[in-house]
């Protein structure tokens, strides 16, 4: 082992640390907050501070290293990378609503297709919603400048890509620890959120891979978190609460298939390289 790379292990185990502990204690404290008092300003700041530490921390790394901040990957590179930031937007779309319908093949009798919705009015609304979460990508940044920007190009030099796609998953399911520890079914949430951070790592890989930038992935997690609101499908919030777990496996289906599919183009690249 040389030096240099004992230096870079050394370097990603205080970051990821550092990550870990202060984002969960912050995220532990502020939904503690909220739990009593819905609409606090302190646990609201806590929350979102949560979600940009990892970028903080990396900028903050890179300082002390003294390399420039454009190596976590933040030039948007869109004039040479446009038809990506297409795809990853229709990629963010499908893995929303084919997760959304798919209730509807399992339970046709208790989940109602909202016809009303496959109208033109309703698809003008998908497009502003969007378009805000292509703007609100933004907030995304201070979570993907640190995973996508700072950690896996370290990671993979190391051990490879598809091994640090799994390393990343594992890491990012532990962040969210801090929101899931006061839940119900807590080991079966943090299964599923592995999934499903492994399926969503895949494809963040790909599309930074492809960009150079980190832009993409924060794109697609922001399309991934705010569309869901724009639902095609209905059902009783008693049907939901019952099934919960159910809903959860049914709609990993579709986002498997699709990790599967760039995970194949991962190894396509990595065999052209």
């Amino acid at each position: 082992m040389s030096i240099k790379n004992a230096i870079k292990k050394s370097e990603i185990k205080i970051y990821i640390l550092l990550c870990l502990i202060i984002t969960n204690i912050l995220w532990y404290v502020g939904y503690g907050i909220e739990e009593k008092e819905t609409g606090n300003i302190i646990a609201l700041i806590l929350i979102y501070l949560a979600s940009f530490i990892p970028g903080i921390i990396a900028i903050i790394m890179c300082k002390l290293k003294k390399e420039k901040i454009k190596t976590l990957l933040l030039l948007p590179n869109i004039k040479k990378s446009w038809k990506y930031y297409l795809i990853a937007i229709l990629v963010g779309l499908i893995m929303v609503y084919s997760t959304d319908i798919m209730p509807l093949l399992f339970f046709p009798k208790d989940v109602i297709l909202i016809t009303e919705n496959i109208s033109l009015m309703y698809l003008f609304k998908i497009i502003l919603f969007t378009i805000f979460s292509i703007l609100a990508s933004i907030v995304l940044l201070g979570e993907e400048l640190g995973w996508m920007g700072y950690l896996f190009p370290r990671l993979e030099k190391l051990n490879g890509t598809i091994l640090s796609i799994f390393i990343i998953a594992i890491i990012r399911t532990i962040w969210h620890l801090g929101i899931f520890i006061r839940m119900d079914d807590i080991v079966f949430l943090i299964i599923n959120l592995f999934i499903s951070n492994l399926v969503l790592q895949s494809i963040l890989v790909y599309f930074t891979k492809k960009t150079n930038s980190v832009f993409p992935s924060a794109i697609i997690h922001s399309i991934t978190n705010i569309m869901v609101g724009l639902s095609f499908v209905s059902y009783t919030e008693e049907f939901y609460n019952n099934n919960a777990i159910q809903f959860s496996l049914i709609g990993l289906i579709p986002l498997i298939i699709i990790g599967i599919i760039y995970f194949i183009l991962l190894s396509k690249d990595k065999v052209k390289n």
